[in-house]
């Protein structure tokens, strides 16, 4: 009887869907490290307490490589709203990123936001359905920065969250990556946010040619660095597919 009740779970589509078990036996496939800039995953957060301006959604972008944070509060999870985020957010600000990446909600998946990431040359790619992880930079994000939104609103401002955005993403711009070992603010500027205060570092000559040359010399380390972070993200990778195939294995044994 417990063989036929284990046969009859495993082949019902409503138990699938709802349980949260290790069953699965498909190797892990993760996401090849690309350059920085290259591609961005978009998510929303919420149904969240309407606020005094009518947003119940934060709209979240981060960047693959660089782990640069982008957030919008929003009234609504229509398309209309993705494609304006992406075109003021991120094509205005960083130009066009070859590759999107997001779930399968409706709001994502419309003809007319397709046509867009056509139009603009963006590579479009869905994460395998029922399965967050495939999009694991973004969702630890979410819980990330959906924590640091509690602790700024606390137990009295629940409806002024949106308030709060601002101060939340910079903070997570400049807090140290753990997979890059690198802060995204450097990752993207290529020098460290000055936080209020830090000590002003004392300008030994202030000729434009000799500031023009730093600049330059700080550009080149920065390249530098995004290749070090890229060969880092990849060995991360590696390491990750090893770990879960390993256990992978134990657990198809057991079937």
């Amino acid at each position: 009887m417990n063989y036929d009740i284990k046969q009859w779970v495993k082949t019902c589509i409503k138990c699938q869907l709802a349980t949260c078990g290790k069953t699965t036996t498909e190797p892990l496939h993760p996401l090849t490290p690309v350059p920085a800039l290259h591609r961005c995953s978009l998510d929303f957060i919420g149904q969240l307490p309407v606020t005094r301006n009518g947003n119940r959604w934060i709209l979240v972008a981060i960047n693959h490589t660089t782990k640069w944070p982008i957030a919008k509060a929003t009234q609504n999870l229509k398309h209309e709203m993705v494609a304006q985020f992406v075109y003021e957010e991120i094509v205005f600000k960083f130009g066009c990123p070859v590759e999107i990446l997001t779930d399968r909600g409706n709001n994502f998946t419309t003809t007319m936001l397709n046509s867009y990431y056509t139009l603009i040359s963006i590579k479009h790619i869905l994460t395998s359905a029922y399965h967050p992880r495939s999009n694991g930079v973004i969702e630890r994000f979410n819980r990330l920065f959906g924590g640091m939104l509690a602790k700024y609103v606390g137990d009295n401002d629940i409806n002024k969250w949106d308030e709060y955005i601002d101060r939340a993403l910079f903070a997570c711009r400049v807090r140290q990556h753990h997979a890059t070992g690198k802060t995204p603010f450097y990752m993207v500027y290529g020098v460290e946010a000055k936080l209020p205060g830090d000590e002003l570092i004392p300008i030994i000559n202030d000729d434009e040619d000799n500031n023009i040359t730093c600049r330059v010399q700080q550009l080149g380390q920065l390249v530098q660095q995004r290749d070090t972070v890229h060969q880092r993200l990849n060995s991360n990778a590696i390491k990750m597919k090893i770990y879960y195939d390993h256990h992978l294995k134990h657990v198809a044994d057991k079937l």
